[in-house]
């Protein structure tokens, strides 16, 4: 095998050393080292190693797998970069650095078609305070993983560059935790409470005034809060995570929705009416007297930031495994007008998207009198995990179907799993299929901002 190591600008790099491992986990040996046009020839017997280079003063190179028809009368070129130090810290459940635990290290480096986890070390342990360092190739990005019984899935990315810092939280380890309350200060009960990031959003709700809301995001940084509650309320705060503070407490104050007035009669000029005998003198009556539609309802539409949304559409539910119904209205300002023959079917529940139909909400209207005014609160989709367990006879064919009130979803033929990404929050019908046959159902509530796994167990006959 002959190979070429050269630098960043792609100058030859002489006296580098080449090393061959004969596996990911074996020790690797100095097999060589280059001239002075960067170049050695290496003995190799093996019909796949993996390769590397090094130089004291210039840097490493990735670690490159070679095949035997990859290298036989071939040149294999090692790129050396300078390294870079990583430093992390792993967060408990407590929110305290957890001391003592594994963490693994993985890079994703792109190099002759073929990826490559390469870092120095593989795995690292986390020292008394929490933290781990280790080294990687400049500008390359990767994965922490920790090592640890039931926390294997927890992961953060991190990029080799000057300085870079990377955490790794257990569930629980990051946490927005307050208050909701009023002008005065006093608490407030039945409060939804949203907190999003740049890519992330999670809600939770409050039942009883002296409830505090609690809410777990995925990433530190900055989050916005918004928060909703009955009676034309709502507020926001902006709240900052950071490794140093991953668990915050802070009240949020709600004020009062700027309402849109209620429509009056105008009291425009009048007319004197006076017949000539007298009887009739000094009446006077409106010369316009518009009546006032009371058959209707006004909905104002909240978005997931607490703002109030612009460009809203309306839909009539439909049930669950049915035909969708088409939208009944559409507005482009904060609030829809319905009137009483478009909702006259009730009792019926709307559900209310926005305009890029990302959040989403839903309003039930009883039979009787329309409320006149009411607030809708949007929400952000969820996902959704469902695995069909199937026992008896042959199980080929079998499909999972999922529908909402939005939209439906399908995990394909002869797939026993379905995993769905942005799924309108709220009910949802699971359906279990083979061919045109139906032999299961489960109806789940998907969570706003979360994942929602379930299970459906089949006996197929």
């Amino acid at each position: 095998m002959i190979v070429k190591v050269v630098d960043a600008n792609g100058d030859p790099v002489a006296a580098a050393a080449v090393e061959v491992q004969e596996s990911r986990r074996g020790a690797a040996s100095i097999a060589a080292r280059t001239n002075s046009d960067g170049i050695c020839t290496l003995d190799v017997t093996s019909d796949r190693v993996l390769v590397r280079a090094h130089h004291s003063r210039i840097g490493r190179s990735l670690l490159v797998a070679a095949t035997e028809d990859g290298y036989v009368d071939q040149q294999l070129r090692l790129l050396l970069w300078r390294p870079r130090q990583v430093t992390g810290v792993v967060l408990g459940a407590d929110s305290r650095p957890w001391p003592g635990v594994g963490v693994r290290l993985e890079a994703r480096e792109l190099l002759y078609g073929a990826s490559s986890p390469h870092v120095w070390p593989n795995e690292v342990v986390t020292d008394a305070a929490g933290r781990f360092a280790f080294e990687a190739a400049a500008d390359v990005p990767g994965f922490a993983r920790l090592s640890a019984p039931s926390f294997e899935n927890v992961e953060a990315e991190w990029v080799a560059s000057e300085g870079a810092q990377v955490v790794l939280a257990v569930p629980g380890a990051l946490r927005i935790e307050g208050l909701v309350v009023d002008r005065a200060g006093n608490p407030i009960s039945a409060v939804v409470v949203l907190a999003s990031a740049d890519d992330y959003r999670t809600q939770a709700r409050t039942a009883v005034a002296s409830e505090r809301f609690s809410l777990e995001p995925k990433t530190l940084g900055t989050h916005t809060l918004s928060a909703t509650g009955e009676g034309w309320l709502v507020g926001g705060a902006t709240v900052e995570l950071t490794a140093a503070q991953p668990r915050v407490y802070i009240e949020v104050k709600l004020e009062e929705l700027e309402r849109i007035p209620e429509p009056v009669a105008p009291t425009g000029p009048v007319l004197e009416l006076d017949l000539g005998n007298g009887k009739a003198a000094g009446l006077q009556v409106p010369l316009v007297t518009p009546p006032v539609d009371h058959n209707a309802i006004v909905v104002e539409v909240v978005g997931a930031d607490g703002k109030l949304a612009k460009g809203v559409m309306v839909q009539r539910a439909s049930e669950l495994g049915s035909v969708m119904h088409s939208n009944l209205t559409s507005s482009t300002s904060n609030h829809v007008t319905l009137r009483e023959s478009q909702v006259k079917e009730r009792p019926m529940r709307l559900l209310f998207s926005n305009r890029q139909f990302s959040e989403h909400g839903w309003l039930d209207l009883a039979e009787g009198p329309l409320p006149g005014r009411v607030i809708v609160q949007l929400g952000v989709r969820g996902s959704v995990s469902v695995a069909a367990r199937c026992r008896g006879r042959v199980a080929r064919g079998v499909m999972l179907q999922m529908w909402t009130h939005h939209e439906a979803f399908s995990s394909g033929r002869g797939k026993h799993h379905l995993e769905a990404n942005e799924v309108p929050a709220g009910p949802a019908l699971i359906e279990v299929r083979r061919g045109f046959e139906l032999v299961g159902t489960k109806t789940i509530l998907v969570q706003p901002g979360v994942l929602t796994s379930e299970t459906i167990e089949v006996e197929l006959k």
